[in-house]
C-alpha cells in the first residue's frame, strides 16, 4: 500500500494531469479525499479499496474541487463501512459523478446541490428536518424530476419565513405517506410550492385531515382542488367535506 502523500508526489510529477482511470489503495478515507483535489481534472474512473473509514477525525480536507469526466466511482472496504454513511450525514463528504445519468437517486439526506438533469426519481430521507431552502434546491438541481418520495417526521423550522414559491413542472408522483403534517403544509399551500395538476399524491389519511383542519383549511384548497389522483393510506372516511376539498380528484 503506497503512502498516498508520496504516491501523489509522484503522479504529479509524471505529469498525470491527463490520466483517466486511477486504481489505489490506501489507508483510509481522507486519503482518498486528498488525491480528489483537482490534479487529475480529466479522470473518468476511479476505483478506491480503503483500509479504514473513520467517524471522527483531525484532520480538515477542505475539497471542493469538480471532477467534470468522472463517469465511474467504486469505494471498497471489506468490513463495516458505518463511518463513511456518517460521514455523508454529518454533511463532511459529498461524491457525485458527473454529468450523473442515472435515472433514480434514492435516500438523499444531505445536499450540496449540483445539477441532474436525468434523474426522475429521487427519495429523501432523514430524522432531521428539511427547510423550504432544502425543498428549493432540489427542485433546481433535479429540474425534471418526475416521482418525488419524502419521509420525515421531523417539524420544519421556517415555516413562518418569507418563503420563495417552488415549482416542480414535470412532478407527476408524490408520496407524502411518512411525513410531519408540516410537510403537507410546504407543498399543499399553494404560495409555497406549485404543482401540475395531474400530480398522482399519495398521503396518510389521519395526517392529511390534521393539516387541513378537516378540511376546512383555505390556504391549502386551491392545490387540493386541482388534484386529479389522490390515494390515502390508513383508515379512512370518504366524506363529503374530503371530496369538496378535492373536488376533480379519484379518491382511493
Amino acid at each position: 500500500m503506497f503512502n498516498v502523500y508520496h504516491l501523489k508526489r509522484y503522479l504529479q510529477i509524471l505529469n498525470c494531469s491527463t490520466l483517466t482511470e486511477l486504481h489505489v489503495n490506501v489507508q483510509s478515507f481522507f486519503d482518498c479525499l486528498y488525491l480528489l483535489d483537482g490534479c487529475f481534472p480529466q479522470l473518468r474512473i476511479f476505483h478506491v479499496n480503503t483500509v479504514l473509514i473513520r467517524r471522527f477525525s483531525r484532520q480538515l480536507i477542505n475539497n471542493t474541487e469538480n471532477l467534470p469526466h468522472l463517469e465511474r466511482f467504486s469505494l471498497c472496504r471489506d468490513q463495516d463501512s458505518s463511518g463513511y454513511d456518517e460521514l455523508l450525514g454529518r454533511g463532511e463528504c459529498h461524491i457525485y459523478s458527473y454529468p450523473y445519468e442515472q435515472k433514480e437517486n434514492h435516500r438523499i439526506n444531505n445536499f450540496r446541490g449540483g445539477m441532474f438533469k436525468y434523474v426522475r426519481e429521487i427519495s429523501l430521507l432523514d430524522e432531521r428536518p428539511f427547510d423550504h431552502k432544502f425543498f428549493f434546491q432540489i427542485s433546481q438541481s433535479f429540474p425534471l424530476m418526475e416521482k418525488l418520495t419524502l419521509i420525515n417526521g421531523k417539524a420544519q423550522n421556517d415555516k413562518n419565513e418569507n418563503l420563495l414559491l417552488i415549482e416542480y413542472p414535470h412532478l407527476f408522483c408524490l408520496d407524502l405517506v411518512e411525513v410531519h403534517e408540516d410537510y403537507l403544509e410546504q407543498f399543499l399551500i399553494d404560495t409555497n410550492t406549485c404543482l401540475p395538476n395531474n400530480v398522482y399524491l399519495m398521503i396518510d389519511y389521519q395526517v392529511l385531515k390534521k393539516a387541513t383542519r378537516n378540511f376546512i383549511r383555505q390556504t391549502m384548497r386551491t392545490n387540493c382542488s386541482k388534484r386529479h389522483r389522490l390515494v390515502l393510506f390508513r383508515e379512512c372516511e370518504i366524506t363529503d367535506d374530503l371530496g369538496q376539498y378535492f373536488p376533480q380528484a379519484k379518491i382511493s
